[in-house]
């Protein structure tokens, strides 16, 4: 399916032209704020067998207005997360010491950005051997562009697009010259047994 030129490798993983399947346990927010709980999670994921570990990290001030922040803004869902936000993310320096303890542990640390600046931080403290998008920001072409400088292969979440979207950001990529993967995705938590549709992935 992919030719030569294509070949993607995240860290020591072939996860193109190969059979092998790359295992990412998907860490997220799920700590709830406790580095405890990370380190207790990255444990569980490596006995599992899995290959990485994935966070995520948002600089707040970059991705919702100052109302919002301030909760003057009116909008209870927008309040809502970021009022669990607030409580359950993680510090930048405790995302310093997880990569260092996945590093000790045998396991890629992966991490998602959800802003520009966030991009920026992973990029001087880390070697991160790809980036996850989100399917959030699947569209999001100036986060894309930030990203693809950084020269690194991109794993793009589909559960928030259209197949026109889906193509669109496929071509965009490619005329960049990034490499990039991209995962079947339902945003749906949990997703119903009808909805799953893991057929789409021939599609893809």
């Amino acid at each position: 399916f992919f030719k030569e030129t294509r070949r993607i490798e995240i860290g020591s993983h072939i996860v193109s032209n190969s059979s092998e399947v790359f295992f990412i346990a998907e860490i997220g927010n799920n700590h709830n704020g406790s580095i405890e709980n990370a380190k207790k999670l990255i444990n569980i994921s490596k006995g599992a067998g899995a290959h990485a570990v994935k966070f995520q990290l948002r600089n707040m001030n970059d991705l919702y207005r100052e109302k919002s922040l301030r909760n003057i803004d009116n909008d209870l869902s927008v309040e809502y997360t970021i009022d669990l936000l607030n409580k359950f993310q993680l510090k930048k320096e405790s995302h310093i010491e997880l990569k260092e303890y996945c590093d000790d542990l045998g396991i890629l640390y992966l991490c998602t950005p959800w802003d520009k600046s966030s991009v920026g931080f992973l990029e001087e403290n880390f070697n991160l051997p790809a980036y996850k998008i989100a399917s959030a920001d699947f569209v999001n072409v100036p986060l894309l562009e930030k990203v693809s400088q950084t020269g690194k292969p991109l794993i793009l979440s589909t559960g928030m697009t259209t197949e026109n979207e889906i193509i669109y950001i496929s071509n965009l990529l490619n005329d960049w010259g990034v490499k990039f993967v991209l995962l079947h995705c339902n945003s749906t938590y949990p997703a119903a047994p009808s909805d799953i549709n893991l057929s789409y992935i021939k599609t893809l």
